[in-house]
């Protein structure tokens, strides 16, 4: 498929979910995530949600896991890394699987490793419907 057959077929909006994980920020601190969804709504998309949740690796997952199982998700951008280590796993290979066809998952952290379990660092990988995608040559 050519770059502009894709842009035709894709959809002209997408319905995301934003996870902010923080111990220390507030729904009113948290400009990270407000700037993204400002930017998402800004661009005609949908934001199905925002949450924020304790660095608490069970709690993650499990919001996360929530989240991707929800019909109303399209999206999953993930960022979360912590300098010098790899990558925290968020969404799992089970997570993934019980997601809908179509989704995407955009994984930033994809140069320390991924937070998602079926990252390939620069490669595009389709499982069941879903794609997954780790970029590594990102802007700053």
């Amino acid at each position: 498929m050519s770059h502009a057959d894709h842009r035709e077929a894709a959809p002209r909006s997408v319905r995301c979910v934003i996870v902010t994980i923080s111990d220390t920020r507030t729904e009113e601190t948290d400009t990270g995530g407000r700037a993204i969804a400002e930017y998402l709504t800004a661009a005609g998309h949908q934001v199905a949600g925002r949450t924020l949740v304790k660095d608490d690796p069970d709690l993650v997952r499990s919001t996360v896991d929530r989240q991707l199982a929800a019909p109303d998700v399209d999206v999953i951008i993930t960022t979360a890394q912590v300098p010098g280590r790899r990558a925290p796993l968020l969404i799992t290979e089970a997570a993934v699987n019980g997601m809908k066809r179509g989704s995407i998952v955009i994984d930033l952290a994809g140069a320390t490793g991924g937070n998602c379990a079926l990252s390939e660092a620069d490669v595009t990988v389709e499982r069941d419907g879903v794609t997954i995608i780790a970029p590594t040559n990102l802007p700053a």
